[in-house]
């Protein structure tokens, strides 16, 4: 037998999984908002554009459950433990991910420019600007077609 396979009686049981969850679940609902701004944080304004901290916030969350249901010394910790505990974790998922994204050879996120460079290059009209402008053309001559030809003199 493989020597990383965990046996039946290291699997924590399923009521002591759902009971992890909760007691995780009832703490991120306490300090969501706390995590939430550190992963708005923790994030450099190139990644940003690449990257969302919400995104991060539920990447980072997801490992911490996992983590904190496999890892009973971690389901005692209370308060400021678990928001540092927290924190690390998404400090963690923010560094893989920068790593992951400033490393990228084809479209580094050191090469990106803003897009109201690229908008201000293209004239400052974007194709949605252009498709706006056609559909009002359109309702301007369909409310014209309507008028009887006495309105149309005004």
């Amino acid at each position: 037998m493989d020597a990383s396979a965990v046996t039946a009686e290291e699997r924590p049981s399923p009521d002591a999984v759902r009971a992890a969850r909760e007691r995780f679940e009832a703490l991120c609902q306490k300090y969501g908002e706390r995590a939430r701004r550190f992963a708005r944080l923790k994030l450099s304004a190139a990644l940003r554009r690449r990257i969302d901290s919400n995104d991060l916030l539920q990447e980072a969350l997801l490992d911490a459950s996992r983590l904190f249901a496999a890892k009973e010394e971690l389901q005692s910790l209370e308060g400021e433990q678990f928001v540092r505990w927290l924190a690390e974790v998404i400090h963690r998922k923010a560094r893989n991910l920068a790593r992951h994204h400033l490393a990228a050879k084809r479209r580094s996120v050191r090469r990106e420019q803003p897009l109201d460079v690229a908008h201000a290059a293209a004239g400052g009209r974007t194709a949605s600007d252009i498709a706006i402008t056609a559909e009002d053309l359109e309702q301007l001559e369909s409310a014209l077609g309507r008028l009887t030809p006495r309105e149309r003199e005004v």
